[in-house]
């Protein structure tokens, strides 16, 4: 297994990213990572760089073609970042949310179950909450979002915090919608 070593050069770029990432430059985001990922090895080996994150700035990179329309190029650095760290829940999770901008809802759905399969329980319900709003927001399929609003409000329950957001939320679009 190779290993990069934590240099000054990648964490220089990574907080380059960042900065440039809160400008909402995301061409410029988009740019430095690809530099990020010119320093690392071209192989189909798994890395442990950056703290353990070889595959972030494949996520990140893809998260910023997203932004830009860029979808293929997305998708293909979602899966090159799951491919080398297939644990990772928020790669799912934006993968998912790429698929159902494609149209492409069971991919969405499979990747955004394997995001919360693989998170923190205490958070799958701010998921599902998210996820619903994602299906709502991109497809206006109530129904569909529904499933996950309904996922959401059970976690609620079983955490006794139905009252809380999102889950109280959730609970109140279902009955608007009479769901």
């Amino acid at each position: 297994m190779a290993v990069i070593k934590r240099s000054d050069e990648v964490v220089k770029l990574m907080d380059e990213v960042n900065q440039l990432s809160n400008e909402k430059d995301y061409a410029g985001a988009l740019a430095k990572c690809s530099e990020i990922i010119k320093l690392m090895p071209n192989d189909d080996d798994t890395y442990r760089w950056f703290n353990g994150e070889y595959h972030a700035p494949y996520a990140r990179r893809g998260g910023y073609y997203q932004e830009l329309g860029e979808h293929e190029k997305a998708l293909a650095d979602f899966n090159k970042a799951i491919s080398i760290e297939p644990n990772a829940p928020y790669v799912y999770k934006a993968r998912a949310v790429l698929n159902i901008e494609l149209g492409e809802m069971e991919d969405a759905k499979a990747d955004f179950e394997k995001s919360v399969e693989l998170g923190k329980s205490d958070e799958a319900g701010q998921a599902y909450f998210s996820f619903a709003q994602q299906v709502l927001n991109y497809t206006g399929n109530k129904k569909e979002a529904a499933v996950y609003f309904k996922k959401c409000v059970e976690i609620g329950v079983k955490l006794g915090k139905q009252g809380d957001w999102p889950f109280s939320t959730a609970k109140d679009k279902l009955a608007e919608w009479k769901m």
